[in-house]
């Protein structure tokens, strides 16, 4: 409220006086029962100091003349004056009236979309969803609809289980939270099976937790070869074979394996020399559109 109150103080212009006299008590009761607003009030060197609106200090002839006080202006302040005093300058009127219009029409469109909460879903997978729906930045805000915005993506995505879509300034940004359980679960087949290799190489390391294991460090296995079988022999008391059981077979397994590499490249190359030279320039940039300077010269190399 505070703020309000000096904000429309500012734009409507106020003078600081100095009032001095022996009735200058009176003047400001005479003031105050003609609703002229006298603020800021403060005694110094036997004189008050008070802020009174440009439109009231028009009003305060006729308490001058009953209390026949001395008011003198100390300082000028608000857009009214400021406007007198440039009113020969219009083009740097124009410059601020433009700029004004300018920073308000950019402020009416989204320029940064972001995302808030992702894990398996980056700012750049979001974006490019939002932009085939036709949320992009640059749009105008009055085109976006957060609630629908939020309907398409839980549709889209199965595994995001709440999101929210917040529009603050000219920023649009996308809460999103994830069901990891979705995300980590896996089916599994139940049926007995044997763990084999998926190429050549040697065995580094292999942690068994079911199955009867048929290689070990060091071995070297071909691709298709049974690593880990799942046929397990079931012994008797004797130690004998009594049956043979079938399990899933399950297992940790690193190998080293060969790939072949193969790059062609020019025996011939430009081989780059810094200067540690350098030239700077402006430029404009409006979302990813950049209006480099035309004064700024290029190397030759």
């Amino acid at each position: 409220m505070i703020i309000a109150k000096s904000v429309i103080k500012y734009f409507v212009g106020f003078v600081t006086v100095k009032i001095d006299g022996i009735n200058k008590e009176r003047f400001v009761n005479l003031c105050c029962k003609r609703n002229i607003s006298i603020f800021n009030i403060v005694y110094e060197d036997e004189c008050f100091k008070a802020d009174i609106s440009l439109r009231d200090y028009k009003k305060i002839r006729q308490p001058l003349k009953k209390t026949r006080v001395r008011v003198e202006i100390v300082k000028k302040k608000g857009v009214p004056f400021f406007l007198h005093k440039y009113k020969k300058r219009k083009i740097c009127l124009l410059s601020i009236i433009l700029f004004v219009l300018i920073i308000y029409s950019m402020s009416l469109f989204v320029w940064d979309i972001s995302l808030e909460g992702g894990y398996s879903y980056t700012t750049e997978e979001i974006t490019q969803y939002l932009s085939s729906i036709g949320v992009y930045e640059g749009i105008k805000k009055d085109n976006i609809d957060c609630e629908q915005i939020e309907s398409l993506i839980r549709n889209n995505y199965y595994d995001i289980t709440w999101v929210s879509v917040e529009l603050t300034g000219t920023r649009l940004i996308v809460h999103i939270k994830e069901n990891f359980d979705e995300l980590y679960k896996k089916e599994f087949s139940q049926e007995p099976c044997d763990l084999v290799s998926s190429d050549d190489g040697e065995i580094v390391s292999i942690i068994t937790r079911t199955g009867m294991p048929k290689v070990k460090i060091g071995d070297e296995v071909k691709k298709g070869d049974i690593l880990v079988s799942g046929s397990v022999e079931i012994l008797d008391d004797n130690k004998e074979v009594k049956r043979i059981g079938q399990v899933v077979s399950d297992a940790d397994i690193y190998a080293k394996i060969e790939y072949k590499y193969n790059y062609i490249f020019d025996m011939a190359y430009a081989d780059k020399e810094y200067t540690g030279k350098s030239k700077k320039g402006k430029y404009i940039q409006i979302a990813n559109y950049r209006f480099s300077s035309l004064f700024l010269k290029r190397y030759e190399k």
